[in-house]
């Protein structure tokens, strides 16, 4: 009777085939459980796709300190931390950077005749735009060759100022100037000024100035020294035609408007008259 109820109490116990399984050390299981680590070889990756990678790794944009009222900008720009990664790096990257850095100079409405002194970071850019803002502060002067009026002082001032800026960029391939006039202060002496001295703007050393745009326009509003701005809507009423080297009237002027895409602009041709007003 005492055997048979503690055989009930106490059934034999058996051992199911998951728990013969052997039982790993903790340490094992630990080191199997974290996560392996190493060095990534970036190198290794086709060229196509490290480009992809120093494009994507360019600065937008960045602004530089004003100089005699000009305003310096780039875009595109290297990040000056990459460069200390490495020195293949920083070779791979500056060859990218060439292709797409361009300097954007702003030089508003007021006569100075300084030159510029380029930032180091901008001096490999390829690309150069300089803006040009001139207004005719004395249209009695025009013809006056001894005494011309500003417009005319602001274009042969600025014949050695883009050559100096030019002669700092080691690698510069292409050039694009965009002149604008207000057309409120009677311009037709100055563009008449302006196409007997277009020989400073265009007649360059290839070599050294490497002049791919130059386009003169009318602003669509009064300007003054603090409101210059090449993002309103403007008239294009003049271009250099590089096939001839010259800088041409256009009869019918181009009216571009900002269209808040990045660069993109607006175009619509508009009829510009020969009368000192300009026609916007």
């Amino acid at each position: 009777m005492g055997e048979s109820n503690l055989k009930k109490l106490s059934p034999p116990t058996t051992l199911k085939r998951r728990d013969l399984r052997p039982t790993p050390s903790q340490p094992a299981a630990a080191a199997a459980r974290k996560p392996k680590t190493g060095v990534f070889r970036f190198f290794d990756l086709p060229r196509e796709l490290r480009d992809q990678i120093y494009s994507d790794s360019l600065i937008f944009k960045r602004k530089f300190d004003s100089q005699h009222g000009s305003r310096l900008r780039a875009r595109r720009i290297a990040d000056v931390n990459l460069l200390l990664i490495s020195r293949r790096f920083r070779e791979e990257y500056l060859e990218r950077a060439e292709r797409d850095t361009c300097l954007v100079i702003t030089d508003r409405g007021i006569y100075h005749g300084e030159f510029l002194t380029l930032p180091s970071p901008v001096r490999y850019a390829t690309r150069l735009e300089i803006f040009l803002a001139a207004c005719c502060e004395s249209p009695a002067l025009h013809g006056n060759s001894r005494h011309p009026c500003s417009v005319v002082r602001e274009v042969r001032m600025h014949r050695k100022w883009i050559e100096n800026l030019c002669s700092q960029m080691r690698n510069l391939s292409s050039l694009k100037i965009e002149i604008m006039l207000d057309p409120h202060k009677r311009v037709s002496g100055c563009e008449d000024a302006l196409l007997r001295e277009q020989h400073r703007l265009t007649g360059f050393d290839e070599r050294v100035v490497p002049l791919r745009s130059l386009e003169v326009y009318h602003s669509s509003h009064y300007v003054s020294e603090g409101v210059w701005s090449f993002n309103r809507p403007r008239t294009l009423v003049m271009r250099y035609v590089p096939e001839t080297g010259e800088l041409k009237r256009i009869e019918e002027g181009v009216e571009r408007r900002p269209s808040g895409a990045g660069e993109k602009v607006e175009e619509k041709v508009v009829s510009v008259g020969g009368n000192d007003a300009g026609g916007s």
